[in-house]
């Protein structure tokens, strides 16, 4: 099997790093040294930091839809069927998947950049992307269950995002096993309710 190439292999040290450290606190000599390579290497990929982190959001974000569209959700005849499926398959993302697992790398590297920055802008068009993608979802799933939600699939989508960040971020502070499946368990409830859907035990 061939080698992934030295600037895949840059890309996934950096994302670790940033995901445990920050973007800040990731040098460029700490990726390197990961890789093993030399700095001037690296600039044979990438220009500076600043782009090493824009390929680094761009590569974050691949990895997420790529493993999304590997999940046959539109094989599922109900609408109960079909947001189980759903959030049964980000439950697994994001408790098995040692990135994602992590949080989301638009949120963190958000923080350590000034509003209206080039990087900035590609977190926030990151979320969106998230956001737009979850909400076609509960697009789909409401045109199954042939009622109209209490709730916009928008705020359904913005619900899940803030479920399953803050179960990530508390899960790391106390250590909790299963944080991420009881956080998507509590939020089918209420998806349910809102899409008038009967909640499966």
């Amino acid at each position: 099997m061939p080698r992934p190439s030295r600037k895949i292999d840059l890309l996934n040290a950096g994302v670790a790093a940033v995901l445990n450290q920050g973007a800040t606190q990731t040098t460029l000599e700490g990726v390197c040294g990961d890789v093993g390579v030399t700095k001037g290497a690296f600039f044979h990929h990438f220009r500076d930091k600043d782009t090493f982190v824009s390929a680094m959001l761009q590569h974050f974000g691949d990895r997420g839809v790529a493993t999304l569209a590997a999940v046959d959700l539109g094989s599922q005849p109900t609408a109960c069927g079909h947001l189980r499926a759903y959030l049964e398959a980000l439950e697994r993302i994001y408790s098995r998947d040692p990135w994602f697992r992590r949080g989301c790398l638009f949120l963190i590297v958000a923080q350590e950049y000034e509003e209206g920055s080039p990087i900035r802008q590609q977190c926030e068009q990151g979320l969106a992307r998230w956001l737009e993608a979850s909400t076609a979802e509960f697009k789909r799933i409401a045109r199954s269950s042939g009622r109209r939600p209490t709730t916009s699939e928008r705020q359904l989508a913005e619900q899940l995002l803030y479920t399953i960040e803050g179960a990530l971020h508390v899960g790391r502070v106390r250590d909790a096993k299963g944080g991420i499946r009881k956080a998507l368990r509590q939020f089918e409830r209420y998806a349910c309710a809102a899409l008038h859907i009967e909640f499966a035990d």
